[in-house]
């Protein structure tokens, strides 16, 4: 018997999506980070990377849906 719900998972850095919705999911990841930034008194530098990975994921994924 075979699983209708099995999701494929890519790995954006850390950051696990299924394949039903990655583009939502990256964009809901970037608001995450961006608010625990506000959060946080001192701008780490791994985080401002983590977010620029995420945007640039961002843009991938958009740049395909528009091709």
């Amino acid at each position: 018997m075979i699983q209708s719900n099995l999701a494929c998972e890519i790995d954006f850095g850390g950051f696990v999506a299924d394949d039903r919705l990655p583009l939502v999911r990256l964009r809901e990841r970037r608001r995450e980070l961006v608010l625990a930034l506000d959060a946080a008194r001192d701008l780490p530098r791994d985080r401002i990377r983590e977010i620029a990975e995420v945007q640039q994921a961002i843009k991938a994924v958009e740049a395909v849906i528009a091709e």
